[in-house]
């Protein structure tokens, strides 16, 4: 797949082109997301998929501590 912006790739998951672990994996967060499934002992899934992208969304939008969500 050739680079997309993220809000193509939003789109292309919504769509059902790609999956969520494809999507995660061609974002800015795909080496994070490989790193937190690791670190929790999770498998790589479009279900982990979703719940990273969740907690990215929260961070992102939250005033939290910067990077919490890779070292918790």
């Amino acid at each position: 797949m050739e680079h997309y912006t993220y809000e193509k790739l939003v789109q292309c998951v919504q769509e059902g082109e790609i999956t969520w672990c494809e999507f995660v994996r061609l974002t800015d967060f795909g080496e994070a997301f490989a790193s937190w499934c690791n670190a929790h002992g999770i498998q790589e899934s479009d279900n982990a998929a979703q719940t990273f992208m969740s907690m990215i969304e929260e961070r992102l939008y939250d005033d939290s501590e910067e990077d919490y969500f890779l070292t918790h």
